[in-house]
């Protein structure tokens, strides 16, 4: 069977889920024997991802990204439009990856959905023509939703099954001004009939997509994210001293800020005098004013010397940093379609707090390798971390529980076999 994924690339320069998903479970199908071709969108693929095949970069992230600014631009020749996306440009743009938010591109998101009547069909029509010439996919693998601008001509020209995954759109879409997010939504719904199946990564997230989306649940298979086991290192959980971790976007979007003070609160008191705080994941210039702010603070307090912020982010590194936690806590402030960095720190057997929110009482519920709390009070947040921290047994029960659970029910081959039996189910079809 041969399919083509077509994969955003990130830039490996952020903690992003959806990469950790996509590029993960790409080698993994091709060990069911699926012959993979991975076709990124906007930036190359890099560091960890395992496919063998080597695809040209559609939608690149400058020439799109500027002629979308300064449309005269599209008039530019063809050989200049290239130039722009050539690797060494589009690796220095992965590095100012994340310098953007979604309500400064909201009229692109709305052009990219338009697919043919949008500003980028040339690049659509590109795109076409070197599935149709040059892979020839038995089916064609989208990785989020908001890649949908394709589906029509994706299905029209190719006339194969098209799938679709969903993982966070919801993030993306809803921080826009209220008439953009209508508009959005309202594409998403119109490419939707399109797509044979889709596949979400949590039974919640099933749900609320087949609200947004207007789809009947059945049209939703639920496949949770997998991990690659081998390649986390059992944690220590000594204790000495006892290290809590952060593993996302350093950023107050993702609750850093509450989780550093969270930190202070539990660093005044004695027994937990010599505790540390871990965090990784990248951040970028609009989160340089939160984290300046939380040193201050820190410096403050005389706990700077406690805190050890790794950077730049290396995606082949967290297996180290997750190895030297006793306790990893992300307090997302808003809910979450799976949360990958929970079946990471478990996979290390490193227990996890988080907010009883999105798909995290669904995960923890299936690992029993962490404990959720009331996302509205920061007091529980504090006890919960409190209560492991101070109990050694129970936090290394926790980690082997959850690392047990993962190993079994969240391993990279699992998911493959589960994604392989929705392709076959469409090709039958």
């Amino acid at each position: 069977m041969r399919v083509a994924f077509l994969i955003p690339g990130s830039g490996d320069t952020f903690y992003c889920e959806n990469c950790v998903r996509d590029y993960n479970f790409t080698g993994a199908l091709e060990k069911q024997g699926i012959e993979l071709f991975q076709i990124p969108l906007y930036l190359p693929l890099f560091s960890y991802s395992a496919s063998l095949t080597r695809s040209p970069v559609f939608y690149g992230a400058i020439s799109l990204y500027l002629t979308h600014k300064l449309p005269i631009l599209s008039r530019l020749p063809g050989f200049i439009k290239k130039l722009f996306n050539a690797r060494p440009l589009l690796r220095l743009a992965a590095r100012m990856a994340g310098t953007t938010r979604a309500k400064d591109l909201e009229t692109l998101t709305i052009s990219m959905l338009k697919g043919e009547q949008g500003k980028q069909r040339e690049e659509l029509e590109k795109l076409i023509l070197y599935l149709k010439n040059k892979v020839k996919p038995d089916l064609v693998h989208i990785s989020n939703a908001l890649l949908l601008g394709l589906s029509r001509r994706l299905k029209s020209e190719l006339n194969v099954p098209l799938i679709c995954s969903l993982q966070d759109e919801h993030t993306w879409v809803d921080v826009m001004k209220p008439s953009s997010a209508r508009e959005v939504w309202l594409l998403l719904k119109n490419k939707a009939q399109y797509v044979d199946r889709f596949i979400a990564v949590s039974h919640f997230y099933q749900k609320l997509m087949a609200e947004r989306l207007a789809l009947p649940a059945s049209k939703i298979d639920v496949v949770y994210n997998g991990v690659h086991t081998v390649l986390y290192k059992q944690a220590g959980l000594d204790f000495n001293p006892p290290v809590l971790g952060f593993l996302s976007r350093i950023s107050a979007t993702t609750g850093f800020d509450t989780l550093v003070e969270a930190f202070i609160r539990l660093k005044l008191k004695p027994p937990l005098a010599r505790l540390k705080l871990y965090a990784t994941g990248g951040y970028n210039h609009d989160d340089k004013t939160c984290i300046r702010r939380i040193m201050r603070k820190l410096k403050k307090h005389g706990f700077l010397k406690d805190i050890k912020i790794i950077t730049p982010f290396d995606p082949m590194m967290r297996f180290d940093f997750l190895s030297s936690l006793s306790l990893l806590s992300v307090p997302l402030p808003f809910p979450e379609a799976f949360g990958i960095f929970i079946i990471e720190a478990l996979a290390s057997g490193v227990p996890v707090v988080v907010p009883e929110s999105g798909a995290f009482s669904e995960i923890i519920k299936a690992t029993g390798g962490g404990v959720t709390y009331d996302p509205a009070n920061f007091e529980a947040l504090v006890q919960n971390l409190e209560k492991i921290l101070k109990n050694k047994s129970h936090a290394q029960k926790l980690g082997r529980t959850g690392r047990k659970n993962i190993i079994k029910n969240f391993n990279l081959d699992t998911m493959a076999s589960q994604i392989v039996k929705v392709y076959k189910k469409c090709l039958r079809r």
